[in-house]
């Protein structure tokens, strides 16, 4: 069993915060899920992942990167996010990030049947509330197409 890449009490204190919410921050065109606005708890999911110095260490060589890679420099995308039920049911979505790595810290619950990729759990059914996974933006995505889990995401730049 893995440990979680943050706090399961810092993951509880954001999802209770963006529950909370009732509009998205701004909805995505291209990819099923809404982001929701930032505040206080949810940077705090960001600090938290950033001081473990394991969490950088797994996803660089996960994907074969330098951990340079994997630094606050290199983010192109963040956020909290809500999967959302889609139009795409199920759905594909080609390469949604080229040329990218993506982090996925899960604030609910997370599995396929709300939200999360279904190829990204490889041998588990879900993910764990704290626990995170690293994603190649390269790689396709297959979605059930029903949402509802509330996850913290970053996409970095490869360098």
């Amino acid at each position: 069993m893995s440990l979680p890449a943050i706090s399961q009490r810092c993951a509880q204190n954001a999802l209770e915060e963006l529950e909370k919410e009732s509009k998205p921050a701004r909805e995505s065109q291209d990819i099923p899920f809404e982001y929701l606005r930032r505040n206080a708890s949810t940077e705090e999911v960001k600090r938290q992942w950033f001081d473990n110095p394991s969490n950088r260490q797994r996803a660089a060589q996960k994907h074969g990167v330098s951990e340079a890679s994997i630094t606050t420099a290199q983010i192109i995308r963040e956020g909290p996010i809500r999967y959302l039920s889609t139009s795409i049911k199920p759905g594909y979505i080609e390469n949604p990030f080229p040329g990218t790595i993506m982090i996925i810290i899960a604030l609910s619950r997370l599995a396929p049947s709300n939200g999360l990729p279904r190829q990204s759990v490889h041998g588990t059914q879900s993910l764990e509330q704290g626990h995170d996974l690293s994603l190649s933006g390269d790689t396709s995505q297959t979605f059930d197409g029903r949402g509802g889990g509330i996850a913290y995401l970053m996409v970095f730049r490869k360098i």
